[in-house]
Parts: C-alpha cells; sequence; structure tokens
C-alpha cells in the first residue's frame, strides 16, 4: 500500500507524464499538419486556445484609510479604525484623500496572467452631484492605525502611531516625499460618482497593469490614493471601508486571471 507522501508523488509524476504527452501531441499535431497544408480555423495558421478557465477572484483591503489636509495648524488627522474613507474636497475644511490597498499575492499564484481587474466601491454619503474620482498607484508604503474619528467621520481624529497622514507615511517616523502622498501623475482608471450608491472602476489597461505588477513584486504593492476633484468646492465623496459594519458594503477588488501552469490546445480544424 503506498502512504499518502508516496501516493501524491505518484499522481504528481503522473500528471506530468500526462501534460508532457499532450505537449508532444499538439506539437506533433501542429507539425503535421502543416506538412499536409492543412487550414485551421479561420484559415489561419494553427491556432491554440486555452483548456483552463479564467479564474476569477474577489479580494477585500488589508489596509485602508483617509489622509485629511491640515488647515490652519489643527491636530494631525487620520482614521484607520473608521467605518468610512472620503476623496474629494470639503467645503472649507480641506481635500480629503482615501488609501487602500489588497494582498494580491497571497491570493492569486504568481506568473498569473491578469486579464481584468475592477473595483468596488459603494458610496454613502455626499452633498454634491456628479464629481470624477480616479485611482493612483501609490509610490511608498503606509499605515493604518486605531484612529476612529466621530460621527459621521469628515473631520477625522487625532492620528495615532502607524497611521497614515496627510505628512506622514506612518505617524509620527515617516513621512511622504511629497505632503498629501507619493503618488504616479496619471490616473490607473477614472470613475464618475454621482449620489449614494455603488460604483465600479474598470476594467482599464493602468489598473491591470498595477495589479499584474504587484503580483509580481509584492513588495512594490502600496495599493492605490483614491482623489476626488480638488480645483472645486465641495467635491468631497464619502466611500464605505473595510470596517464598515455593513460587510456587502465594504471595498472589493475583482480580478479575472489565467493560472500559470496552463494546457493550450489546438483550435478546431475546418
Amino acid at each position: 500500500m503506498l502512504n499518502t507522501r508516496e501516493r501524491f508523488r505518484s499522481n504528481y509524476a503522473l500528471i506530468i507524464g500526462i501534460l508532457l504527452l499532450m505537449a508532444l501531441f499538439v506539437a506533433a499535431g501542429k507539425a503535421a499538419a502543416l506538412s499536409e497544408g492543412i487550414n485551421f480555423a479561420n484559415g489561419e495558421p494553427p491556432t491554440f486556445i486555452s483548456a483552463c478557465p479564467i479564474l476569477v477572484t474577489a479580494i477585500h483591503p488589508k489596509k485602508d484609510n483617509t489622509l485629511y489636509e491640515p488647515i490652519i495648524n489643527p491636530p494631525i488627522k487620520s482614521n484607520g479604525a473608521g467605518n468610512y474613507i472620503f476623496a474629494g474636497n470639503t467645503d472649507g475644511f480641506g481635500a480629503r484623500r482615501a488609501l487602500v490597498s489588497f494582498d494580491i499575492a497571497g491570493n492569486i499564484l504568481k506568473n498569473s496572467t491578469i486579464i481584468s481587474t475592477t473595483l468596488d466601491l459603494h458610496m454613502s454619503k455626499t452633498i454634491i452631484g456628479d464629481q470624477t474620482v480616479s485611482l493612483h498607484k501609490l509610490f511608498a508604503d503606509w499605515g493604518e492605525g486605531t484612529s476612529d474619528a466621530l460621527g459621521e467621520e469628515g473631520m477625522g481624529a487625532a492620528a495615532t502611531e502607524g497611521d497614515a497622514t496627510w505628512q506622514h507615511t506612518f505617524y509620527s517616523s515617516t513621512t511622504w516625499s511629497n505632503e498629501g502622498g507619493d503618488f504616479a501623475s496619471t490616473a490607473s482608471v477614472t470613475q464618475t460618482v454621482g449620489f449614494a450608491g455603488s460604483y465600479t472602476w474598470g476594467t482599464s489597461s493602468g489598473m491591470v497593469e498595477d495589479v499584474q505588477g504587484w503580483l509580481q513584486d509584492p513588495g512594490s504593492n502600496y495599493g492605490w490614493i483614491i482623489l476626488g476633484r480638488e480645483n472645486l468646492i465641495p467635491t468631497a465623496k464619502r466611500f464605505d471601508s473595510r470596517e464598515n459594519p455593513i460587510e456587502s458594503n465594504r471595498p472589493r477588488l475583482n480580478v479575472a486571471y489565467i493560472p500559470p501552469t496552463c494546457i493550450f490546445l489546438p483550435a478546431a480544424v475546418k
């Protein structure tokens, strides 16, 4: 009788053998078809299709926070443990910029090919109609402390150790190179956000590129900063955070991908 480890090795060897045989079969079939002048689908040279399904996974944030622009030297603000994150300009109290990060490498096999990416956010409060809200790739790591704003949370709370703030990546020891965050000037994706409801960003080539890069190099995964319009007053939008008590309203990143080990078969012959 084979023990568990031996059965695993045996099954693994069998699978590898089958894959090698299939690869040889495909290669031989392709060569034979070419030598015989056989046309494949659409009259093109041999075309290959994936025998693997596209996999889809939903990922919730590993951290999120809000940067509160300081006005006339108030206490340094954050909202690491709050139920909401904010983006846009307030009516006289400065800008708000949301931060969000997802564990890509912990949920998707390395060397997978990212096909599409969308981000779902629930916007729960605003006093203004349609405004553009964009995602920009972050260039520095940042923290989520225990600060927890009161009430509607728009004014933030005093930052605690490890919080991201307008000035700090990690309060009170490390700062951004540029106050308000270090991020790409070009948006990865933009969406128009009106009144309360659920909104989806993507898919876009920028989002796919970001997620693919984070998968291959997890050390560069600092997530996105969410920016509203800051050249007008007011434009602020309040989104539900990962700590929000309504689970279905929490941020969700949806990623479709092809796993790294995939079988490719020839398309149908006419």
